[in-house]
């Protein structure tokens, strides 16, 4: 997990110290163990196997080869309550499942374009917005993403079905 995703846990607060990395002080991403028992990132030990070859926290002698993946931090952090960073959505759920979301999340940045587009074809009102998207598109995320949030969901030009997606029934309740 990257420093940046942290905020993503719902209780990223409480975070035991002994989630984070010793080196780097994040979460763990990628966690190995070596075979005196401390854990690190893999990229952190990586880099610290380059200047020196004993652990960073005991000094104890270690070889890559004798760590393995901790996957008993791993699971630990992967079970945490997490929610989606993209303004807009209300997704919660499991961190592990959080990149599997974001695949299919309409206010991840990779997909919200395909979204507005759906959206103005299905709303024919939009025609504001339309001409807004074709000057600065940037500018047209925003305002589709401001309209999605509250206060204003609700009144937004269409709302979303329980997969996050825009809602089929908008056109039938506003024409």
């Amino acid at each position: 997990m990257e420093a940046a995703e942290e905020f993503l846990l719902v209780e990223h607060e409480a975070i035991s110290t002994y989630l984070r990395c010793p080196i780097c002080t994040n979460l763990f991403t990628s966690p190995l163990r070596l075979h005196c028992g401390h854990s690190f990132c893999q990229s952190c030990i990586g880099t610290w196997m380059e200047r020196e070859n004993t652990c960073p926290e005991c000094r104890e002698r270690f070889n890559m080869k004798t760590s393995h993946r901790d996957r008993l931090i791993e699971g630990v952090i992967s079970d945490m309550k997490a929610k989606c960073k993209y303004r807009g959505c209300s997704w919660e759920g499991k961190f592990g499942n959080w990149q599997e979301h974001c695949q299919r999340c309409n206010f991840h940045p990779d997909h919200i374009e395909k979204w507005m587009q759906q959206a103005m074809a299905e709303n024919k009102n939009c025609g504001i917005l339309q001409r807004l998207y074709e000057k600065n598109p940037k500018a047209a995320q925003q305002v589709l993403t401001a309209m999605a949030e509250p206060p204003y969901e609700g009144w937004a030009p269409f709302t979303f079905d329980e997969n996050n997606t825009p809602d089929k029934r908008f056109k039938a309740d506003r024409t």
